[in-house]
């Protein structure tokens, strides 16, 4: 059919193809095949192994695709199925750059297993990174070379950085309840304590006492040897304090020279021989600060959180009533000479 064809018009038809091909322009190729192909597909199939070379690099390396020319006459069934999968993973390959992992690849062989590979690492990958911004830092990456190596050290890092801030928070909470100076509990903690102590007596209809106590004559102290002299008596009754007390009794500095004990579960008789045993510890050894010594004593007051006879007042109220009473036991105390017990009523 091909002396139908007008000879300059034919071959005016060969050069563009040529130049498609030359170019690996398939619109190009597609136009000229359409024209050609009533009339001579002799022309077509001699060159049809440079169409489907141009048809392959088209859909490996260009970012965008032409519109492949697909002529079920002259192409072969294996290079239309070459194609089709070369496509899909393509297609595959693009999902797993752009970071969609939810595509499937019913292509099988060596380089498709590779990427389901790769594909499921990232998946687990992700998965690890879930579980690392929730706080579990006890993953670690073996599959990808270099990166691996990357996101286990940024893990140590962060679990390094965990617990020094775990650390830095513990220490800034343990400073928030104590007082500087005596190392015991300040009154915010203590009447945290106290509130605490009463809820657990309500509902367990247990009991606990309280001692109150007062340097005595602390402003001759300070007065006579200064205030630094002063901070150091309160610092060593503190430590003499704390070394009469049990385990689970709680002491805390209630402001200025004054000092309060919460003792859970112990009556009014063992809270006042625990009273005297500090006392007693005050006084002796002396007290040395800068070449002088002195004796220094306290005032005591007890009392015992025993619902009061009233369970329905609020716990505030009943932690204010405790106190009371043990700081009128102490007032009495001091109006009895100092350096004594006292017990409320």
């Amino acid at each position: 059919m091909s002396d139908l064809w007008p000879e300059e018009e034919l071959k005016t038809a060969k050069d563009i193809l040529d130049d498609a091909l030359h170019e690996h322009d398939l619109s190009r190729i597609c136009e000229a095949i359409k024209l050609m192909l009533p009339y001579c597909s002799s022309e077509i199939i001699s060159c049809k192994s440079d169409i489907m070379l141009c048809i392959l690099k088209d859909v490996l390396h260009a970012s965008k695709l032409s519109q492949v020319c697909v002529l079920d006459e002259y192409e072969s069934g294996t290079f239309r199925a070459l194609i089709k999968d070369v496509l899909s993973v393509r297609e595959f390959l693009m999902a797993l750059a752009t970071g969609d992992l939810s595509q499937s690849l019913t292509v099988k062989g060596y380089l498709a297993g590779a990427l389901k590979s790769l594909q499921a690492h990232l998946k687990h990958l992700t998965w690890q990174t879930q579980m690392v911004a929730q706080g579990d830092f006890n993953q670690s990456v073996d599959f990808l070379g270099e990166f691996s190596d990357a996101f286990n050290s940024m893990i140590a890092q962060l679990e390094e950085n965990r617990k020094r801030l775990q650390e830095s928070e513990e220490r800034y909470r343990h400073m928030s309840l104590m007082d500087p100076l005596t190392n015991l509990f300040n009154r915010r903690h203590l009447f945290d304590v106290l509130h605490q102590e009463v809820q657990k007596a309500l509902q367990q209809q247990s009991f606990f006492s309280l001692i109150m106590l007062d340097v005595d004559h602390f402003k001759r102290i300070n007065d006579k040897f200064g205030h630094a002299a002063g901070d150091y008596v309160l610092e060593e009754l503190a430590k003499r304090l704390q070394s009469c007390l049990r385990p689970g009794d709680v002491a805390a500095r209630y402001g200025g020279e004054e000092f309060l004990v919460v003792l859970p579960h112990t009556d009014l008789a063992t809270a006042y021989s625990l009273a005297e045993r500090i006392r007693l510890n005050f006084q002796h050894p002396p007290l040395v600060f800068s070449n002088f010594q002195f004796f220094v004593t306290a005032s005591f007051g007890v009392s015992i959180y025993n619902t009061f006879g009233d369970s329905e007042k609020d716990i505030s109220s009943l932690v204010d009533i405790l106190c009371k009473q043990a700081d009128e036991a102490l007032y009495r105390a001091k109006a009895g000479g100092r350096n004594c017990v006292n017990v409320y009523p």
